[in-house]
């Protein structure tokens, strides 16, 4: 679904109705004095709730098509989705890119996008992308989009090699203990 589009529609619908208003309303102008009313009055307050339904019906979404430079791009710029089906880590392209969760999100294609959109927490990486190992180990330690795996259909990145290693000794117990710990506060998506 195009949010610009549906955002467009909506705009268009109000200023539509708001252009019928306003027609009404110019043309009580002459009842307006019969009855002893301030016709600009009337207009300033109009024109005060013009704005205000306007600021109100600005796009208030998770996901947003373009978003600040400055927001902090997830995953290094590899596309989420590409993870579960490729099992590789790709490298997105600006001209598919999302805001969710507060972190730019970069994919290899339009459909990859879309299907980010519809389930973004299958495709973001577990534990806000923390290293499972070092979780269950009881410390924080932000996890290379490098270095990753993919346990129980879920994205995990670990810190190195050596981490991912230790965590196939034993995944059942080291994923009980990283989910229990939830030790993950000082992770994030982005960097």
């Amino acid at each position: 679904m195009n949010l610009t589009k549906s955002y467009g529609q909506l705009v268009c619908t109000l200023f539509k109705r708001l252009n019928i208003q306003l027609a009404q309303v110019m043309g009580l102008m002459d009842n307006t004095r019969k009855l002893g009313l301030d016709f600009y009055r009337l207009l300033a307050k109009l024109w005060w709730a013009l704005v205000i339904c306007i600021i109100i019906t600005l796009p208030i979404s998770g996901f947003a098509y373009s978003a600040p430079r400055a927001q902090r791009l997830a995953l290094h710029g590899y596309d989420p989705v590409a993870y579960q089906l490729q099992k590789a880590a790709v490298s997105g392209s600006r001209e598919y890119e999302l805001s969710w969760q507060n972190v730019l999100w970069r994919f290899r294609s339009e459909g990859n996008m879309a299907a980010f959109m519809q389930a973004p927490r299958v495709y973001a990486p577990v534990f806000a992308g923390c290293d499972p190992f070092a979780l269950a180990d009881g410390h924080v330690a932000q996890g290379n989009p490098r270095i990753f795996a993919i346990y129980q259909k879920r994205l995990l990145l670990f810190y190195s090699r050596a981490n991912r290693y230790l965590f196939f000794s034993d995944p059942h117990d080291f994923w009980n203990s990283a989910v229990r710990d939830k030790k993950h506060d000082g992770c994030r998506y982005g960097q």
